[in-house]
């Protein structure tokens, strides 16, 4: 039986602004911040920020086509100017590169960095030990800042390519959240913890939401 035309309109409408809910909510909190990206390769910066742009999850086939600028640069989000700052990733121990990251850690308001939560609830030796790296290096350069006002996230992306996330996300966000060295980074760092997935643009608007929560 159909749907009543006003019913219609109603389901349609709270779909559209369900999907948009996560984006919408990211504008107003970041407007005029200036945001670093930090994080290894292929862990989700690009798409992440195509997302944010574009309202949706670009498809695997144009993920590097029309790519998101890199370094310095404003991009609107749902009408709203953020600055962002997104590093080169890092092949390794390379100083001119820790360099770059340095100079985003220490201007900007907000400090997303990106990992594998996959491969961390999975304890992959590879992806523990670049993450511990990375987590002490910026808890060095916080420290020899002192106190300042910039907010650092963790979030973890590729959560949809565990079983685990699938069937019972609270559970694998929990594994995830205790898993050194997210739990010891997290509390030297102060900071707030997000799990979710980029395959899919409900899956990126949740998780975006779940970034918005922690936002001031």
């Amino acid at each position: 039986m159909p749907l009543p035309l006003v019913r219609a309109v109603a389901v349609v409408v709270a779909v559209l602004l369900g999907l948009g809910a996560g984006v919408a909510l990211l504008s107003k909190r970041l407007a005029g911040k200036h945001v670093a990206i930090l994080g290894r390769q292929q862990v989700g910066k690009m798409t992440l920020l195509q997302y944010l742009r574009d309202g949706k999850v670009p498809s695997e086939s144009k993920r590097t086509v029309d790519p998101v600028p890199g370094g310095d640069f404003d991009m609107d989000i749902s009408g709203k100017t953020v600055h962002w700052k997104v590093r080169q990733d890092l092949p390794g121990n390379d100083s001119p590169a820790y360099k770059h990251w340095r100079d985003a850690f220490e201007k900007a308001d907000y400090v997303w960095y990106l990992f594998r939560s996959d491969l961390i609830a999975n304890g992959d030796p590879d992806e523990i030990q670049a993450v511990r790296d990375h987590l002490d290096m910026l808890k060095t350069w916080k420290k020899e800042l002192g106190a300042d006002s910039r907010r650092v996230m963790l979030i973890g992306t590729w959560a949809d390519q565990d079983s685990i996330f699938n069937e019972k996300w609270e559970e694998f966000d929990l594994v995830v959240k205790q898993a050194n060295p997210i739990k010891t980074g997290s509390l030297g760092l102060g900071a707030d913890v997000v799990v979710g997935s980029l395959a899919t643009t409900d899956g990126a608007n949740r998780l975006a939401k779940r970034i918005g929560r922690y936002l001031n």
